[in-house]
């Protein structure tokens, strides 16, 4: 009989994207304390899930409220991301989405947060856009379980009123109110918000195994660091954080703008949605390269005729003191977000960058993290579907459980993707 004995352990083929050890590993005790940049959907979801392992929560957000950015909308579309093809994006969303509907579907129920997943119609615009959504059908075994086509007239029986439109319909998708989930989120016993207080610098202190953070008024110190900054913060380029931000512009439409109640969340060429209190939200534009916080008549005129593309007599012929809302979505180049352990970028370089990526992936050792520090950010127009899996997967880290994305997903948003396609690309 032979035995055949391993002579070499397993050697992983994308060292830089190995997952890191768990905060008592990398330093010896477990986290009691955590600090939060930001006070949007990402810090609040983020901070949430750390207040529920059992740490004291600290959020710094340097604007006087809470979400004060796009997660201050009234309301935002909850539904899958669709592509003929089922790409790398769309199945990163489908698993973004069933993290957010886990956590939103039983708050939902008891009424602490506000929405409606009373489902979303996706319309198609164009010829073209119905050609792509149709070979999706066909093509994704997936999406059968998702959503069903439906004609002008189905579409019109789901939405309320007319549209000449077809589309595919998500029964399980919908609406929900970005701040009632922040409001939920902070609202935890173990988390303390602090407002109008800016984040200049942060470092770690290796002798004292801690984050230091320096503010105008005073200093703060955590054993974790959770960077939520969204789209316009000087310290996306101190962190690393490819973050580009794409001015957009919301309407929010009393009742009385409304000539029908919109029955469910739409799509088009924009989104529309009803919101709380009768009111409804459509939009939105995107302005890039302008980045003028002011709203304008010319975005709310764009955001209107969006929807009357699709949704002819749903506008009163008036709209006066319809109320345009200015906002930054943080983007990526890849429209992905930005989530999980911070990688050491300096170490990166030493290790990686300054060698050539034709060496073969074994030779390279694993990727080395900054020791408590994690990034949820970049999450786009779709925050709503990606913020609570960010969360998830900053939790599982903490502790040293498995990710909850499969691991072509967790590279596909590893804060350090950007870098290591550069350095291949040479």
């Amino acid at each position: 009989m032979v035995i055949l004995q391993q002579t070499q352990w397993y050697k992983s083929k994308t060292p830089w994207y190995e997952p890191p050890a768990s905060f008592f590993q990398q330093t010896g005790r477990e986290p009691k304390t955590a600090i939060v940049i930001g006070a949007g959907l990402a810090g609040a979801s983020a901070a949430y899930q750390l207040a529920q392992l059992g740490l004291q929560v600290q959020v710094l957000e340097q604007a006087h409220s809470m979400a004060q950015g796009a997660s201050g909308n009234l309301a935002g579309a909850l539904h899958p991301l669709v592509t003929a093809d089922w790409n790398l994006r769309s199945q990163w969303y489908a698993q973004g989405l069933q993290a957010s509907l886990a956590f939103v579907q039983p708050r939902l129920a008891t009424g602490q947060i506000s929405g409606e997943l009373s489902g979303l119609m996706h319309l198609a615009v164009d010829e073209k856009n119905r050609q792509r959504m149709q070979q999706a059908v066909q093509r994704v075994a997936h999406l059968s379980g998702l959503a069903h086509w439906c004609d002008a007239a189905q579409a019109s029986q789901k939405l309320g009123g007319k549209t000449a439109q077809s589309g595919l319909f998500f029964p399980n998708a919908g609406w929900l109110n970005p701040p009632s989930i922040v409001k939920y989120c902070l609202a935890h016993s173990g988390v303390s918000v602090k407002y109008a207080c800016p984040v200049l610098a942060a470092e770690y202190d290796k002798r004292n195994q801690a984050w230091l953070i320096s503010t105008p008024n005073r200093g703060w110190q955590a054993d974790v660091l959770v960077v939520a900054t969204g789209a316009i913060s000087g310290l996306n380029e101190v962190f690393s954080l490819p973050i580009r931000p794409v001015k957009g512009q919301v309407t929010s439409l009393k009742p009385e703008h409304q000539a029908w109640v919109l029955k469910c969340a739409v799509a088009h060429q924009g989104y529309s949605a009803p919101a709380p209190k009768g009111y409804a939200v459509t939009g939105a534009t995107f302005e890039a390269p302008d980045l003028s916080p002011e709203s304008s008549e010319q975005a709310d005129q764009q955001n209107r005729a969006m929807v009357q593309a699709s949704l002819p007599d749903w506008l009163c012929s008036t709209t006066k003191g319809a109320l345009g809302r200015v906002s930054f979505r943080p983007t990526t180049p890849d429209h992905l977000p930005i989530i999980g352990a911070q990688p050491d970028f300096d170490w990166m370089m030493r290790q990686y960058f300054s060698a050539s990526s034709s060496h073969t992936p074994y030779r390279f050792p694993p990727v080395v993290y900054q020791p408590g520090l994690y990034v949820s950010n970049g999450h786009g127009a779709r925050g709503l579907m990606s913020v609570f899996l960010a969360a998830e997967l900053i939790s599982a880290q903490l502790v040293g459980k498995p990710p909850p994305l499969s691991a072509k997903l967790y590279a596909a948003s590893h804060p350090a993707r950007f870098a290591v396609r550069h350095w291949q690309r040479g």
